[in-house]
């Protein structure tokens, strides 16, 4: 899986060479890489894997001019969400490759994000900084408390901390540290909520335009 952060694969003479008409091949492979997503609301692993194939393989060609507006026309999905669920999928499997058999690796989306501020630069692409997030999350496993049974408590707001340990931001940021506390709650809320629903891609979306709604009803102070 591509580290890229971009919203596109940057090679544009390779983009120019594809034809614009799918091959059957790549329509089924696009169906049902879009059933993932849609049908996938709290899955950020298997809808950022999803999204990924779709971007890598110019998948979007055929409807969209560019992946941003394949994006928005078919999930009413942003930039920025799209590549954090790329960037949550790329960690985990790097993660699941590098830690040895057994170890304890992130469970939500919330909890992977403060990661992804941990890349570089090369040339015209931003990519992760895969060994940078190796150790961030060791650190996390060796810092995370343990329950009654012996395994790690990992919250969001333990990772972000570390991360900001790495990046020299050792400083009180409060707000920042509220926003991260909120969202994870946010998060542990809606999957607690999808529990109790059918497992069925029909009550997930059902459940995705609901919470669509209620975010364009936030309103920014001032």
């Amino acid at each position: 899986m591509s580290t890229t952060l971009a919203d596109a694969p940057v090679d544009s003479k390779a983009a120019e060479a594809q034809p614009t008409t799918l091959t059957a091949d790549e329509r089924n492979l696009l169906y049902q890489c879009e059933q993932i997503i849609r049908g996938n609301v709290t899955g950020f692993y298997q809808a950022g894997q999803s999204l990924s194939i779709i971007r890598d393989g110019w998948l979007y060609r055929q409807t969209n001019p560019t992946f941003d507006a394949y994006c928005a026309a078919q999930f009413d999905m942003s930039r920025a969400r799209a590549c954090r669920l790329i960037g949550a999928a790329a960690v985990l499997d790097h993660l699941r490759a590098m830690l040895p058999s057994g170890n304890i690796l992130p469970a939500t989306e919330s909890q992977v994000r403060p990661l992804l501020r941990l890349s570089v630069q090369v040339g015209r692409e931003r990519v992760l900084d895969l060994d940078a997030i190796t150790a961030a999350w060791s650190e996390v496993l060796r810092r995370a408390p343990t329950d009654a049974t012996g395994a790690p408590t990992i919250t969001a707001k333990l990772v972000s901390q570390v991360v900001k340990k790495l990046l020299g931001e050792d400083q009180q940021q409060p707000e920042a540290d509220a926003l991260e506390t909120a969202l994870g709650e946010i998060e542990a809320v809606v999957n607690a909520a999808i529990r109790t629903i059918p497992n069925t891609a029909g009550a997930y979306e059902v459940i995705a335009q609901k919470l669509r709604e209620l975010a364009r009803k936030i309103e920014i102070p001032g």
